[in-house]
């Protein structure tokens, strides 16, 4: 688990990141607030011994505080994505580029 990058954030069009469940196989599944991909939304969820667990989204201004750069927030290695490259109009290329 990690939460999405700001390049991932900027390339969805949003202003926020969610946690992001990366698979061995390369999948992504993160939150969305609404079903039309309108933003991040948050996670909630229940632990083994009944405690309530919540993973909030990240502002992605504050993803640049000391605070905040401990949790992992870069995605995988950029040799294996083209995320931080740039489009021909100036848009950040990205696995998301079909979804916004």
């Amino acid at each position: 688990m990690r939460y999405l990058s700001k390049e991932e954030v900027g390339a969805l069009g949003w202003c926020a990141s969610a946690l992001v469940l990366e698979f061995e196989d390369g999948t992504l599944v993160f939150p969305s607030r609404d079903d039309e991909g309108n933003g991040a939304g948050a996670l909630f969820g229940q632990g083994p011994k009944d405690e309530e667990l919540t993973f909030p989204t990240i502002s992605s201004y504050l993803m640049d505080r000391p605070a905040i750069t401990g949790l992992q927030l870069s995605g995988p290695d950029d040799s294996q994505t083209s995320r931080s490259s740039s489009t021909k109009e100036g848009a950040p290329s990205s696995r998301f580029a079909n979804l916004v």
